[in-house]
């Protein structure tokens, strides 16, 4: 399986970076932060403390072209747009981001067929699956 992780220069992104590197049956497909991030383009073996010659980037396009699932582990404002990002091109998504407030909510999720309010809901209530 091919994994993206948006949040990957964080302690819980460099966690997840490790684990993936480390798991024979997972590829490190993309490494991702926003664009003005301090970190990007650095090695990601650097981040991990691992050999692996990918680049933290701020593509989201092409890192979710190139993998199967994203992890994400950023802020509110970044799960929500990975969400769309997501859902528009039917790639699952895990999402391990705390902080979320009503105001994030869109409401009753409406707008998105209630997509934000059952992917929060999914999260609470199963844990975090990758497929």
């Amino acid at each position: 399986m091919r994994i993206a992780i948006a949040g990957a220069a964080g302690r819980m992104g460099r966690t997840l970076l490790e684990a993936v590197l480390c798991d024979p049956q997972l590829t490190l497909a993309a490494a991702l932060e926003p664009v003005g991030h301090p970190a990007l383009g650095r090695q990601v073996g650097e981040l991990a403390g691992l050999a692996c010659d990918l680049r933290l980037r701020a593509d989201q396009a092409e890192a979710l072209a190139d993998s199967d699932v994203l992890i994400d582990f950023t802020r509110p404002e970044g799960t929500l747009a990975h969400l769309e990002a997501c859902t528009r091109l039917r790639k699952s998504l895990v999402i391990g981001t705390t902080g979320f407030s009503q105001d994030h909510s869109g409401g009753d999720g409406a707008e998105h067929g209630g997509r934000r309010k059952r992917a929060a809901q999914a999260g609470r209530d199963r844990g975090a699956h990758t497929r």
